[in-house]
């Protein structure tokens, strides 16, 4: 990664089509560390993303056209993904580096040894 610091105060302004006809301009934004577990688990609801990267309550995107809120989203992971995938790649191996050792619950809740190289599903 680049030793530059990020610009965390890029903005890029989205005009969005209202559902009543109007239209307003919402500032999306490079987010922080810290909202990328939300953006995470909004990956599969884009409405929620499109709140997530213009800093709009949860409601607000009930009230925008849906080719606005793709806009959003477009500008979103212009600014973001990036960064975005290397977090998500320390993430992927920090749970690399945790998981193989914890042990798995089975489905009547006792804890079971992790699979063996042994292990039928595992040649």
């Amino acid at each position: 990664m680049d030793k530059a610091l990020r610009n965390i105060k890029a903005v890029k302004p989205v005009i969005v089509q209202m559902l009543d006809g109007s239209k307003q301009t919402v500032n999306v934004q490079t987010l922080r560390i810290k909202n990328f577990p939300a953006l995470l688990a909004a990956q599969l609801d884009m409405p929620v993303q499109a709140e997530i990267y213009a800093g709009k309550e949860s409601d607000w995107s009930d009230k925008v056209a849906d080719e606005s809120i793709l806009e959003v989203i477009d500008a979103g992971e212009e600014l973001n993904s990036d960064f975005f995938v290397l977090w998500l790649q320390r993430l992927r191996s920090a749970k690399g580096r945790l998981l193989p050792a914890a042990p798995s619950i089975s489905s009547n809740g006792s804890p079971t040894a992790p699979p063996s190289a042994d292990s039928p599903g595992l040649k």
